[in-house]
């Protein structure tokens, strides 16, 4: 095994635009549900989304619902749109290409280093994606919504008695890289360019190229 010569006992990966290149492809989904409330809500929706990336779309549904919309939220309403917006997704990530890195790093150190997914997308639809693009084999667990990103990370802790510093999150958004602080563990962000919402001074990259030398 390769945890005796890395500092990590395992990894934990976010999934959408961190493994799979399919952040613009929710983004643009999210645009779509709300298109016939006009051009000013669908860039308010996005402007929203892009600044919160990687939280459960059910919390993004009620915000957009009760603050932008003015209308009541209720779990019918989250529900119906949640379907609409994974029909509108499924496919197109089922073929979306890996992020650069991605497939190669997953395809060496599988069977080396335990690998995880803290994703926010609901659980059955990750498994149902995961499954239809075989990536099971790859992962000793795959973890989403609702649980957040900090308690995946507690359970991950905690079941395999790891220490917070010896686990590493890898991860897109700000609610990664919140999750990793939370409980303590390191954190490698992916960031295509400077104006990306990580924290300025956190260890990034544009993609999965350079994760081996971080291990």
């Amino acid at each position: 095994m390769l945890t005796s010569l890395c500092r990590y006992d395992a990894i934990v990966f976010d999934f959408d635009g961190t493994l799979i290149d399919s952040a613009p492809i929710k983004t643009e989904a999210f645009g779509k549900l709300y298109e016939s409330y006009g051009e000013k809500i669908v860039h308010e929706v996005i402007a929203w989304h892009k600044q919160h990336e990687g939280i459960s779309r059910f919390v993004k549904f009620r915000y957009w619902h009760e603050n932008l919309l003015n209308k009541p939220y209720t779990e019918e309403v989250g529900l119906a749109l949640s379907r609409n917006f994974s029909r509108l997704v499924m496919d197109e990530i089922v073929k979306a290409p890996y992020v650069a890195g991605a497939g190669y790093f997953l395809e060496k150190y599988y069977q080396k280093l335990p690998l995880f997914i803290a994703s926010g997308t609901p659980i059955i639809e990750l498994n149902e994606i995961i499954d239809r693009r075989n990536m099971q084999p790859y992962f000793k667990g795959v973890y989403g919504s609702p649980t957040s990103k900090e308690n995946i990370l507690k359970k991950i802790l905690i079941d395999n008695k790891w220490s917070p510093k010896r686990i590493l999150m890898v991860g897109d958004a700000i609610s990664d890289w919140e999750g990793a602080v939370a409980v303590g563990a390191d954190f490698f962000g992916i960031q295509v360019n400077e104006s990306g919402s990580l924290p300025k001074g956190c260890v990034s990259s544009k993609n999965l190229e350079n994760l081996d030398y971080y291990l």
